[in-house]
């Protein structure tokens, strides 16, 4: 068997260093080809770093409760390392965060949305929690296993939520007062809560705390907007269980409400500015006239129900700041009367007016009343309805020569047509006319269907754009003219 010189150990040595050293750069060579190969067909990679995380920026919802906006990180984060590396750096991505109450299991991902929290750092945070469905009826076993997943939640999400909850900011939860309830230090206030959404509140059956009021939500400095969702459970009087500062609200939305819990909660509400309700029905109950909303200039009564008229409301109503107003469906020929006692009680100045449905012969009379109006809407028509919608408008404007003087504050004009089956060929010629005898400065007649009628013809297009008027026919997203 040979034996190595051991004068040529030290050689051997060193060749067997140079290479790994030659493979060694080469491999980090060929790192760098990879590297260059993949700029040339993703040129967004080599952007700077800042400049990839103002992209990022502007690629997600404004709205902080934007359903997309929970999934922003996860989904940017997942194109490659160096994205994800980027979207880790950016707690901006990490401050909206979507829980559900349902079958996945509490504890396992309680590690996850703590992990989550972490990395939105010191920001104001958007959470959102909603259970998959409600409890059911209390005897049977779907109602059980529902509490179950209440209670899990409580033991393994709920605290690591309430470890920030100085950082809460915009809040959507439709929880049962359980869970309100076992937040009980009202020591430590919501300093930058701005937003608050509170579903149709549940009791448990079982409930052995009475009438125990939720504090978790009294002291929020910030407050500004409220929503409130009510179901038929008769929830408006647990609502009552949630202290709230409702005197410092600005903006409120109520979903739900009859026609006497809308009166009762605007007497909690002086200062609001802007109200908006969803009406379910116009019940029997009498409450008290509400004393008058000073400062409310915005107000929106829609139907929620095929039984609501939500118009009755403004019999109960003093607003002097009043200028928008958008009222449900018509169910009679009396609005035009109502609109006239609200602006002589309330003595104000209403710009904008926007109605469902408004019957084509009231609307002459509703625009006599309001005799400072600029902007009109007219909604959820059927299309034969929205051409004699038109009709009435030009009989109103020739008939009477006083008319076009009274309209002259009219300056936007929107005539939306509902779903339907079937659509015939649409008047343009008459529309025209039309704005050749109504001066406004913008029309806007919408198609909110996939169903269209004939478009105008080249000759009925030039005839609407030589008027010089903003003028938009079609779809929500795109117009003929």
């Amino acid at each position: 068997m040979p034996v190595s010189d051991p004068s040529t150990m030290p050689d051997r040595a060193s060749r067997l260093a140079r290479i790994s050293q030659i493979d060694q750069e080469l491999g980090r060579l060929h790192r760098e080809r990879q590297t260059q190969l993949q700029s040339l067909a993703y040129p967004v990679l080599k952007l700077p770093v800042e400049i990839t995380a103002q992209i990022f920026v502007h690629c997600v919802p404004r709205n902080a409760l934007n359903c997309n906006l929970w999934r922003a990180a996860v989904v940017l984060g997942s194109v490659c390392r160096h994205w994800r590396a980027v979207v880790l750096s950016m707690s901006e991505l990490w401050t909206a965060i979507s829980l559900i109450v349902d079958g996945t299991a509490s504890e396992r991902i309680s590690s996850s949305v703590a992990l989550w929290l972490t990395r939105s750092k010191a920001r104001p945070l958007a959470i959102r929690i909603s259970p998959q469905s409600d409890a059911g009826d209390a005897f049977s076993d779907q109602a059980e296993e529902w509490w179950a997943l209440v209670e899990e939640f409580m033991e393994h999400l709920l605290p690591q939520l309430v470890l920030h909850r100085a950082r809460w900011q915009h809040v959507e939860i439709s929880v049962p007062l359980s869970v309100l309830r076992s937040i009980r230090d009202k020591t430590e206030p919501l300093p930058e809560l701005v937003h608050l959404s509170l579903g149709a509140v549940q009791e448990h059956w079982k409930n052995k705390e009475g009438e125990v009021p939720v504090t978790l939500f009294a002291s929020a400095p910030q407050l500004q907007s409220l929503h409130l969702t009510l179901d038929t459970t008769g929830d408006f009087r647990r609502m009552g269980l949630i202290e709230l500062p409702y005197g410092q609200l600005t903006s409120f939305t109520g979903t739900g409400f009859s026609h006497y819990e809308c009166l009762e909660i605007l007497d909690l509400m002086p200062n609001l500015v802007y109200c908006a309700f969803f009406v379910s029905n116009r019940d029997s109950d009498v409450a008290d006239d509400p004393p008058p909303l000073e400062r409310l200039r915005s107000l929106q009564l829609w139907s929620f129900a095929p039984t609501a008229h939500p118009q009755h409301i403004l019999e109960d109503l003093v607003m002097p700041s009043l200028e928008t107003l958008l009222v449900g469906r018509d169910d009679s020929r009396l609005l035009a009367v109502e609109l006239s006692h609200l602006i002589k009680r309330s003595n104000c100045t209403i710009r904008h007016f926007a109605c469902e449905e408004l019957d084509p012969e009231d609307i002459a009379d509703c625009l006599d009343v309001l005799t400072s109006i600029q902007t009109l809407d007219l909604l959820n028509y059927e299309q034969d309805v929205a051409v004699r919608v038109l009709r009435q408008l030009y009989a109103a404007i020739t008939e009477n020569s006083a008319t076009q003087q009274r309209w002259k504050t009219l300056e936007n004009i929107t005539l939306m047509c509902r779903r339907q089956l079937h659509h015939d060929d649409f008047p343009f010629p008459l529309l025209v006319t039309l704005l050749e005898v109504l001066p406004v400065k913008r029309f806007q007649l919408v198609w909110n269907t996939a169903l269209l009628p004939r478009p105008p013809t080249t000759i009925e297009v030039s005839e609407l754009r030589r008027l010089g008027r903003q003028i938009y026919i079609g779809t929500p997203v795109f117009s003929w003219i």
